[in-house]
Order: C-alpha cells, then sequence, then structure tokens
C-alpha cells in the first residue's frame, strides 16, 4: 500500500525539514 510509504516518507521529510 503507498498510503503507508507516503505517510512513513512525510513524517521522515518533516523531520528532516525541522
Amino acid at each position: 500500500m503507498p498510503g503507508l510509504v507516503i505517510l512513513l516518507n512525510n513524517m521522515r521529510f518533516m523531520g528532516a525539514h525541522t
């Protein structure tokens, strides 16, 4: 499911864009 991947990616992107 791409939904999970997108969610995980979003979390990682947000953390890296802190």
